[in-house]
């Protein structure tokens, strides 16, 4: 079995990541619990800080936003959800092939971060699509592979994404939004963490 996978929010946990910076960038406008609030419904940054601090340049915000959002400063916050590396590895051992997919967009610090979470080697191949929709290289890749049976992500876009190109989609609840609100997205799947993907799809038992 082929599988796609997400990496902020699937397989990492990069809340924290984001609540620092957004802080920081707004000078703490706001709790993180008003903030994990407003995320959990697919709220922006934008309209969260129309909310509260509207003199805010959003423009200047957003330029800051991407210039630190993956520096190793903020990437130090990320951590891989527990049991999950365990998870990649029993299904890689049972003959699965897992794919990597991100936005990410500074390549040289997603790799030194995978290198440093012991990731790097678990994936067939790492897809980057920052730049270019999902859609458009998810094609790219599924023309290589002949065939993907899943992807899995907490990703609204995501789902998007892979229904379009027919590969049945999983959301999880690991990210900012809460599985109520993607069931809006209508996944095949929405469970609560990789680790509920059902172990019956997979190619053996793990």
């Amino acid at each position: 079995m082929k599988l796609i996978l997400d990496l902020d929010g699937t397989l990492l946990d990069y809340r924290t990541r984001a609540w620092n910076l957004f802080s920081k960038l707004s000078s703490a406008a706001c709790s993180q619990e008003f903030y994990y609030s407003k995320k959990s419904r697919g709220i922006s940054n934008h309209d969260i800080l129309k909310d509260i601090k509207p003199s805010i340049n959003w423009e200047e915000f957003q330029l800051q936003w991407f210039t630190q959002i993956e520096s190793p400063e903020f990437l130090e916050y990320d951590e891989v959800f527990v049991g999950v590396k365990n998870w990649l590895s029993e299904v890689n051992s049972v003959g699965n092939r897992l794919f990597l997919c991100t936005a990410r967009r500074n390549k040289e610090n997603l790799f030194s971060q995978l290198h440093k979470l012991d990731l790097l080697n678990i994936f067939s191949d790492i897809s980057i699509t920052y730049g270019e929709s999902k859609h458009s290289h998810l094609s790219k890749l599924l023309k290589s592979e002949n065939s993907i049976d899943w992807f899995i992500s907490d990703s609204p876009g995501d789902i998007e994404a892979g229904k379009k190109l027919g590969i049945k989609t999983c959301s999880v609840g690991t990210g900012f939004r809460s599985n109520e609100t993607l069931a809006k997205y209508f996944a095949e799947l929405n469970i609560d963490s990789i680790l509920n993907f059902p172990t019956e799809l997979l190619s053996a038992k793990i």
